[in-house]
């Protein structure tokens, strides 16, 4: 997980444009997980009505950092 604190967000909401500062995470797991744990997590514990919550394809990666990123999540 990365967290980047600051992030000037400049965005609509109920009409409005509306501009506040944010923390945007990164974090790294598998498509069931995401699905099935990260994606109703976040729903609950977010204070935003609509959090934003997307997944970004991994195009390519070093083998090893690949193999540890399927493996780690699940404990095996």
């Amino acid at each position: 997980m990365n967290i980047s604190p600051n992030w000037v967000s400049i965005y609509r909401w109920e009409e409005k444009i509306r501009e506040d500062t944010e923390v945007l995470m990164l974090i790294k797991t598998t498509v069931v997980l995401f699905n099935n744990q990260l994606v109703p997590c976040i729903q609950e514990l977010h204070p935003y009505d609509l959090p934003e919550i997307i997944a970004l394809p991994i195009l390519a990666g070093e083998k090893n950092y690949l193999n540890w990123l399927i493996e780690e999540p699940s404990g095996e």
